[in-house]
């Protein structure tokens, strides 16, 4: 009699410890989880890099609500694993650029959250800067400017405005990026506006205001169910600017993963390293973590 893989019903006892906020034992879990999948099945399977993205993302998610929640010392582990995986150490998990680069780019900014809630700010400094270059090299322009807004409101905290005003800028100087999202615009100028203020340059102060209120008054508008435009630069990609939210389909998130896993297995090994390499993120998998929710952490 053929024995049942108890490997799912492993994966859904972690998520659950996550939930009850037992996150060393759930990580453990996940862990020997992903390991037996790279083992059983090889690590340029579905299986495991389907695991290995699922997984990630829910501690991900789980550090993101820990945040919110002010839960700093709890979202500690969960954060240090995901580094420990994505890092080029022999922890290291076999996850598959771009995936790899964007977890860890992530899991950065989040610990930036973590250590400036906890007040330590040169610690989170560092983290924020440590984010922002892999941020750039996956093309999540966005979130880039992100690390940089936290990046400036933990220098602002130190009293260290001239610095701090030297990340707004160059945030400010993204944002006319046609790949940003208009949900970041508001933190840099309201950012911006407080060191004017501070050092008595009110004119400045009142352009980065004025700006302020506009994009608050944009941002307040924008659907709640607003899609971010694909972050795509292939010509093969099925995303366009201005066409509007989506509903989910076949040729997203993990489907679109799946088929791209099986052209693999079919195609010789050199061609599909290549085809890899330039495939945007999420035509790999499916990022769950907006903007907007990295953001809510700063």
């Amino acid at each position: 009699m053929a024995l049942r893989s108890l490997e799912p019903e492993n994966e859904q006892t972690a998520r659950i410890l996550l939930r009850q906020g037992r996150s060393d034992s759930a990580c453990r879990i996940l862990e020997s989880s992903m390991a037996t999948k790279a083992k059983t099945y090889g690590s340029d399977s579905i299986e495991f890099q389907e695991a290995s993205i699922e997984n990630i993302e829910s501690l991900l998610q789980n550090v993101v609500m820990l945040v919110e929640s002010k839960k700093y010392d709890a979202a500690v582990v969960p954060l240090n694993k995901i580094l420990s995986w994505t890092s080029p150490g022999e922890n290291s998990l076999p996850i598959q650029e771009p995936n790899k680069s964007q977890y860890r780019a992530i899991a950065f900014f989040l610990n930036g959250c973590v250590e400036k809630g906890k007040n330590n700010y040169e610690s989170s400094l560092q983290y924020y800067m440590n984010a922002a270059p892999f941020f750039e090299s996956c093309g999540m322009v966005s979130e880039l400017v992100a690390s940089y807004i936290g990046a400036s409101h933990t220098l602002m905290a130190l009293d260290r405005d001239d610095e701090a005003l030297i990340h707004l800028r160059t945030a400010y100087d993204l944002l006319s990026s046609p790949d940003v999202s208009p949900n970041v615009a508001n933190p840099v100028h309201e950012a911006m506006a407080y060191i004017y203020m501070k050092k008595g340059q009110f004119e400045k102060a009142k352009e980065s205001l004025e700006m302020a209120i506009k994009t608050r008054t944009l941002t307040e508008f924008l659907p709640k169910f607003r899609i971010e435009q694909s972050r795509c630069s292939s010509a093969n990609s099925t995303h366009s600017a201005g066409s509007g939210p989506k509903p989910p389909s076949a040729t997203s998130g993990g489907a679109r993963f799946r088929a791209n896993m099986a052209r693999q297995k079919r195609g010789s090994n050199s061609s599909v390293k290549k085809e890899i390499g330039h495939l945007p993120i999420k035509e790999l998998g499916q990022l769950k973590i907006s903007v907007n929710r990295l953001m809510s952490c700063v």
